[in-house]
């Protein structure tokens, strides 16, 4: 038997819901055709399902059960709203954490259930299921122009710039230590970037929001001012800067997620 991967202990494993199965109740997408396409240098690899089956089968019962159906009841409350853009407001520091945690696990977990190259340390499953975040992790959100009929996502490693610092194998062995992962439904899109390299990344786009880490007492409205395309603005919009940009937050400026 396999162990969780978010406490690692060989308990009873479940189910778990890609997408949860609120949210596909709510979008009415239980029984809509999904398909899983990857496109690397490799042949592409395509899984055709439907929502309602697209599960995780490496998480625990206790987890599932436990802090992870908690989150789901403490997030889709606010989520339920974002996505069909109702809120108009300043979203307080516990939603805030809430969301924040909410995008990591479900990042995790739609990672680990799909036919992509498993590139996400390990450890983070178990941040996770501390209710923490790695270092070099940035959580943004941002309110989609037209809204996604379904959920899609996106999984990178490739950084503008990137070819600026590194070339050939030192490149590819590089960009391996990091990701980015993107989904949206409805008006609602999330980023997770993980990025340890000793180099700065910029932000190119507008009307994305930083959630973790954010700025003390720095307000996060929704929806914000300026909306984004699509998915695929979230994909491209980090550009890796020469190492002597001085481009930072200072980090007593900066709150834990946890």
């Amino acid at each position: 038997m396999k162990n969780c991967i978010f406490c690692g202990s060989d308990g009873k494993l479940s189910n778990e819901h890609i997408f949860p199965a609120w949210l596909q109740a709510h979008l009415g997408i239980e029984k809509e055709k999904l398909e899983i396409a990857f496109y690397s240098e490799d042949p592409q690899t395509v899984r055709s399902l439907v929502y309602g089956s697209h599960l995780n089968g490496h998480v625990c019962q206790n987890c599932n059960n436990g802090w992870m159906s908690q989150l789901e009841l403490a997030a889709s409350p606010l989520l339920k709203e974002m996505l069909e853009g109702r809120v108009s407001r300043i979203l307080t520091d516990d939603e805030i954490h809430s969301l924040g945690l909410w995008i990591f696990k479900t990042a995790l977990t739609l990672h680990n259930a799909n036919p992509y190259p498993q590139v996400i340390p390990e450890h983070h499953y178990h941040l996770a299921f501390e209710r923490k975040a790695p270092a070099h992790c940035w959580i943004s959100i941002a309110h989609l122009k037209d809204p996604l009929v379904q959920p899609a996502w996106i999984q990178d490693q490739n950084w503008l710039g990137a070819q600026l610092h590194f070339s050939g194998d030192e490149l590819r062995e590089k960009l391996k230590q990091t990701y980015r992962i993107i989904f949206g439904f409805g008006y609602f899109a999330a980023r997770i970037i993980y990025f340890p390299l000793n180099l700065r990344l910029f932000p190119l786009e507008e009307g994305v929001q930083f959630i973790h880490p954010r700025y003390r007492n720095t307000p996060i409205l929704w929806p914000p001012s300026r909306s984004v395309e699509d998915l695929w603005d979230l994909n491209s919009g980090m550009r890796i800067l020469p190492p002597f940009s001085q481009l930072s937050i200072p980090s007593e400026e900066l709150t834990d997620y946890e």
